[in-house]
């Protein structure tokens, strides 16, 4: 399942209505490229096989300015940015800025499951997004838009822009069927727990916390997957 998110409050998620479906990228890209010589590559179709396009649900543009140390954007409020955007500035890396969409994916399988987060293929970008990867059968956190600032030129993003890639790859290869979900109690303790553990216990590696936390993201995942049922 994927599931909006918004930790603050889960009673009321705009979300479940602003967020597009994780799009599947091979459908994508056939629009984009429908008479492109990429498209009949097989181990470009390989490539993009259980792999999805997630979209912006909103217009926003940012813009760092380096003589105020602040991130500017416009078209939204005050209390939507301090929900919703954060950013890090360092001596040794560009401008980090974190932005929604925040996604969770839930799986009720019991075989590993990794997800990849990936920049887009074939598109030009003045960004430079994080990627990262983790077993989501073992792990429960929201996946969000997390991306580098090269200079100070505006970034421009419009509701409906695709923004990265999620890939999942599963240990038998079997196909990925995605459903949209809605936050309840127990998911948002689950993912708020796990969250809490990195920044109680930080720079633990994914092997030590997916050991740590076995039982607990096992017996709060069959529990979340049998009141579904």
């Amino acid at each position: 399942q994927w599931i909006p998110v918004n930790l603050n409050d889960h009673s009321q998620e705009p979300m479940n209505i602003t967020y597009f479906p994780p799009e599947p990228a091979f459908a994508y890209y056939l629009k984009q490229r429908k008479d492109s010589l990429l498209m009949k590559c097989p181990a470009f179709s390989e490539q993009l096989k259980n792999t999805y396009v997630i979209k912006s649900p909103y217009d926003i543009s940012f813009k760092y300015d380096k003589e105020s140390k602040k991130l500017k954007t416009n078209k939204v409020n005050q209390e939507f940015y301090n929900e919703n955007i954060s950013f890090r500035v360092s001596e040794t890396d560009p401008i980090l800025v974190h932005f929604f969409p925040r996604y969770l994916f839930l799986t009720d399988s019991k075989n590993p499951l990794q997800i990849i987060q990936m920049p887009l293929i074939l598109q030009p970008t003045k960004i430079g997004m994080v990627t990262g990867t983790f077993d989501i059968s073992k792990w429960a956190r929201p996946i969000e838009f997390a991306f580098e600032i090269y200079d100070e030129n505006p970034i421009h993003i419009l509701r409906g822009d695709p923004l990265f890639l999620v890939k999942f790859i599963s240990s038998d290869a079997t196909p990925i069927h995605l459903e949209k979900g809605l936050m309840t109690p127990d998911i948002l303790a689950l993912t708020k727990n796990c969250i809490r553990v990195k920044k109680l216990i930080p720079q633990m590696n994914l092997k030590t916390l997916y050991s740590m936390s076995e039982d607990y993201v096992n017996l709060m995942q069959d529990k979340i997957w049998e009141d579904k049922n």
